[in-house]
């Protein structure tokens, strides 16, 4: 169950996240990404980067450009907010596989990831934790 609100220091954007997650700054990333996982023996970590685009009306065109790029990706739209997804095993480490969401609202671009271990694609915990991650990306409101 999402029970903690987290806001974004600039208020740009709010999710909801399970009391059993925590989050944290990542201190290697540049920009603002904050990292969302389960406190004891989580099966994969949410990482969530939101971006300023300068350049009005930018974020459909962006959102547009990566699913053109991206042939397995999906693009939808919900109200005013526009949506990517996709999974992908990367060339350079073929024991993992990453899922994406870029989510996007008039300047505010929000792109997360959810990487696990192929090997462990169908434990019960990775498949939840998955689930969780999922409904955690569902949650997020861009604030503009």
């Amino acid at each position: 169950m999402l029970g903690k609100i987290f806001k974004s220091a600039t208020n740009s954007f709010t999710l909801k996240y399970p009391f059993s997650w925590e989050y944290k700054i990542d201190p290697d990333a540049k920009g603002d990404t904050m990292m969302f996982f389960k406190k004891n023996e989580g099966m994969g970590t949410l990482r969530l980067t939101s971006m300023v685009i300068s350049k009005k009306g930018m974020v459909k065109p962006i959102i547009e450009e990566y699913h053109k790029k991206i042939k397995s990706s999906r693009i939808y739209k919900r109200d005013d907010t526009f949506y990517l997804e996709y999974s992908e095993t990367p060339k350079t480490d073929k024991d993992i596989e990453m899922y994406y969401w870029y989510i996007g609202k008039k300047d505010i671009l929000i792109v997360l990831s959810f990487t696990i271990l192929k090997f462990k694609k169908s434990n019960p915990k990775t498949i939840s934790d998955l689930k969780t991650a999922k409904e955690i990306i569902k949650s997020v409101k861009i604030n503009r």
